[in-house]
């Protein structure tokens, strides 16, 4: 963190420098040359780390909230946002399930819903993939809450939420 905040003074100090006159004096390119082969080295074994925390979480604590959040809020959209409102109504539809995985032949929407990084967690790596259920559910929250924020941030309604009648 050091490292960065002196970079990011020398940037703030001079921000129409040049990197080689103004950064590299106080921090060394050899460092930035670690810095980045050790974010490559890590950076999967972080995400996974990530991911598993996540699920931990929600898991444990904020999965229970789902259900009476599926219950009591209905989801709708007429765009691009459509996605996420069909992969919610799986949710709901097997939200009592115990099981890890969703049942073998319900229609499970992952275009625009599971991203890269998550695909391996979500389908697992069998030879004929099921979808995990939880890790299916953060991709779609996390799906629910950028679209939230590209909403917001345009000052337009993609996602309606309206009390189920």
């Amino acid at each position: 963190m050091q490292i960065l905040s002196r970079a990011a003074e020398e940037v703030v100090g001079e921000p129409d420098g040049i990197v080689r006159d103004v950064i590299f004096p106080r921090v060394k390119e050899e460092t930035f040359t670690n810095l980045v082969a050790e974010f490559r080295l890590k950076s999967p074994q972080l995400r996974l780390l990530r991911q598993t925390v996540m699920h931990q979480k929600f898991a444990r604590h904020y999965r229970r909230m789902l259900p009476t959040l599926l219950e009591t809020l209905q989801f709708r959209s007429e765009n691009r946002f459509q996605p996420i409102i069909e992969a919610l109504q799986v949710i709901q539809r097997n939200i009592r399930l115990h099981a890890e995985h969703f049942p073998t032949g319900e229609e499970i929407p992952l275009d625009g819903i599971v991203t890269p990084k998550w695909r391996e967690r979500v389908l697992g790596g069998e030879d004929e993939p099921r979808v995990n259920r939880r890790y299916y559910e953060l991709c779609v929250l996390e799906k629910l809450e950028k679209g939230a924020e590209v909403q917001g941030s345009l000052g337009r309604r993609f996602l309606c939420l309206s009390k189920p009648e």
